[in-house]
């Protein structure tokens, strides 16, 4: 259980989800289960609501610094799902408005330029597509 307990979160950061089945049977459902849905839906907010809730929790386990990063990888997965849904030019053009308004206002336009400028850095065409301010 030990292992898996750090051992998560370095999976979800290659986009490799343990089953159902495994996290209720190391017992560790209640902590990477949300986890998984923030990161598959891309809602960040949602994933820093449940950071500063458990804030304690992840500091005293050592965890904040193995989740954080996953910030990057949902934000991407949100700017695809955005694509697909909101996109404009046969699905290549995203605004940074529309990206503010998916995240209902609780990243600013400034923050999510710095996050597309990171995943720019990261890898070229992680989002697939356009932005336009």
């Amino acid at each position: 259980r030990r292992i898996a307990f750090y051992l998560i979160p370095l999976k979800l950061r290659l986009l490799k989800y343990p089953s159902i089945k495994f996290l209720r049977q190391t017992r560790l459902l209640d902590l990477y289960g949300p986890v998984m849905l923030f990161l598959i839906n891309g809602d960040v907010p949602g994933f820093r609501k449940f950071m500063d809730t458990h804030r304690v929790t992840m500091l005293r386990l050592q965890l904040t610094c193995l989740l954080q990063p996953l910030e990057l990888i949902m934000f991407a997965n949100l700017c695809r799902r955005l694509l697909r849904t909101k996109a404009t030019n046969n699905g290549r053009m995203l605004t940074i408005q529309s990206i503010v308004d998916a995240t209902r206002g609780t990243i600013p336009a400034l923050e999510v330029e710095g996050m597309l400028a990171a995943l720019k850095d990261c890898k070229e065409k992680i989002i697939g597509g356009y932005l336009v301010v």
